[in-house]
């Protein structure tokens, strides 16, 4: 299934992204299901950006006018996710009120949302790392606030039967971030040193040991960016080969 050029989602489509160009397309699936009040799902390993790319979607969202509420699900329970998203949304509800009176704010708040027209988007990160009685009361919200609000969540791989049919039943849209290429580490290698002071290049052998080292993973490759810049200005050279980026990750892995 595809996005044609014009930008229209055929839907139950599932899409693995591997580099920056894709991740831009994977951002505007998202961004297209935040506007028009359709529900997603990123997943991909840990460390392959999914978070990053969440964060870049609620900019997006929100420069385009959607109201957007973040909510991080990692450890949550079913007890306390009408406080987590009365929370979220202002609606002024104490964590000591109780359960009832949480779900009755936000009924209250769902029916005056539907007389205004400004968009609503929920995106929701870590929903593997959710208790799993997080779905029946995440699932009520869903209903509760109706078509007209998108959901856009993210989670590691689809395991268990109660994530899995979650995801099947409430999501229109699949979107899958794969670890990065090598071509692609090398670009994310060079941008994040060409904005140190002073730049170094990674030479080829420098760029495949860190991508080896990084598994192709965005958060990790980021990182190890970081500390290869800053050794590369300690030592005072302007190329950052291999040998240097193998110390930096001996360093990182004896932490």
């Amino acid at each position: 299934m595809s996005m044609d050029t014009m930008g229209a989602i055929s839907s139950e489509m599932s899409s693995s992204y591997a580099d920056s160009q894709s991740r831009t397309e994977a951002l505007e699936r998202l961004r297209y299901l935040g506007q028009n009040g359709r529900n997603g799902i990123l997943t991909g390993t840990s460390g392959t950006g999914k978070t990053w790319l969440l964060q870049q979607l609620v900019k997006q969202l929100r420069r385009d006018g959607v109201a957007v509420a973040y909510l991080n699900l990692n450890g949550v329970g079913g007890p306390e996710i009408a406080h987590q998203f009365a929370a979220r949304l202002g609606l002024g509800v104490s964590f000591q009120a109780a359960e009832y009176e949480v779900w009755a704010r936000l009924q209250d708040y769902t029916e005056a949302a539907k007389h205004i027209r400004r968009p609503i988007a929920f995106v929701i990160d870590h929903l593997d790392r959710a208790k799993e009685s997080v779905f029946s009361p995440l699932s009520r919200l869903m209903d509760m606030f109706g078509e007209r609000c998108s959901w856009l969540l993210a989670s590691r791989e689809i395991n268990g039967e109660r994530l899995n049919t979650f995801v099947s039943d409430r999501s229109w849209l699949r979107v899958e971030l794969l670890p990065l290429l090598p071509m692609e580490s090398a670009r994310v290698l060079n941008k994040v040193s060409s904005q140190q002071a002073p730049a170094a290049m990674y030479t080829t052998d420098g760029v495949v040991a860190a991508h080896e080292f990084a598994a192709g993973r965005l958060r990790q490759l980021r990182h190890l960016a970081e500390l290869a810049s800053m050794a590369a200005e300690v030592e005072e050279v302007d190329a950052i080969t291999g040998e240097l980026v193998r110390s930096v990750t001996t360093e990182i892995a004896g932490r």
